[in-house]
């Protein structure tokens, strides 16, 4: 498990996450219940930020819808 997987599934709002990295860090994560478009890209970036190395924290944060996922709970890219 990557240590953003880690640290997004232990906020109260996050129920699943997934995070890819490529020229920048993005994370894709699938909000609980009753928090969609309470939090913002912006409160994720820098909860990340406070709490990992710079190369290591997402740029980019795209909310996707609980999906199909694997026994990791990670969401598939396939629904993404």
């Amino acid at each position: 498990m990557s240590s953003t997987f880690t640290l997004l599934s232990a906020r109260p709002q996050s129920s699943d996450s997934r995070s890819v990295s490529g020229e920048t860090v993005k994370a894709f994560v699938a909000l609980k219940e009753g928090y969609e478009g309470k939090v913002k890209e912006e409160e994720i970036v820098a909860h990340c930020k406070e709490r990992m190395a710079a190369y290591k924290y997402p740029r980019q944060v795209e909310f996707v819808k609980r999906g199909t996922q694997d026994g990791y709970r990670k969401i598939f890219e396939k629904s993404l």
